[in-house]
């Protein structure tokens, strides 16, 4: 923000903050995780209010992948579990939701920052698409 603000002799700018799906709902099993998805969305929507906007020329988003093929996700097994007796349900969860290819979410922040408000926070799954929830 200090390189990037207006009131800073920047030039303004975007920010696109990646939360997730688990920003959005919580999920029992990662409440750790959750928790500081919530604070991304939290955090985006606050530094996107006009009146930031106004003295910085800063436009700042987020985006909520779902289940995306990245390396965390398939390694992370049961270590991100919060209590690891919900490993039946994050297995059945994980069956239920089909997962999308990185490049999905790449070009939904393409479509994100030409297309986004400020301020604005964005879902993204390869079966529903991308949508603003907020």
């Amino acid at each position: 923000m200090e390189l990037m603000s207006r009131n800073k002799n920047g030039n303004g700018g975007i920010v696109v903050n990646i939360s997730s799906i688990a920003g959005l709902e919580p999920l029992p099993f990662c409440v750790t995780y959750s928790a500081t998805k919530f604070g991304i969305v939290g955090f985006t929507r606050s530094m996107g209010q006009q009146i930031i906007y106004n003295k910085t020329g800063v436009k700042v988003m987020a985006i909520c992948p779902g289940a995306t093929e990245t390396a965390i996700y398939n390694n992370a097994g049961i270590s991100i579990l919060s209590f690891p007796w919900m490993s039946e349900y994050i297995e059945q969860l994980i069956l239920a939701y089909k997962t999308q290819q990185p490049e999905v979410v790449g070009k939904a922040v393409v479509k994100i920052i030409t297309e986004g408000n400020n301020g604005s926070v964005w879902v993204v799954s390869e079966d529903f698409g991308l949508s603003v929830t907020l």
